[in-house]
């Protein structure tokens, strides 16, 4: 299950709109899939919390992998990071 459904609607509506505020480069990575802009936007706010840096300054991450097999955002974040 991807981890976009199991968040409550209320904060799911809150992504969608700091999607819409903020989320542009999340979304044309994401190709235009919202459910994963959404991931990516939360993995972005996780990697500058943790790292102090945003998603797309980590080498190559497979975001889209990592999202399919069911990681959190900050799961998928902390492997990337350890595979740095």
């Amino acid at each position: 299950m991807p981890w976009i459904d199991t968040i409550p609607p209320q904060r799911r509506r809150q992504l969608e709109t700091a999607l819409d505020a903020d989320g542009a480069e999340h979304l044309r990575y994401a190709a235009g899939d919202p459910d994963f802009a959404m991931f990516l936007l939360v993995a972005d706010a996780a990697a500058g919390r943790r790292l102090g840096v945003s998603i797309f300054d980590l080498p190559d991450a497979c975001w889209r992998d990592f999202y399919d097999d069911g990681l959190t955002p900050m799961e998928a974040v902390a492997t990337a990071s350890e595979s740095e």
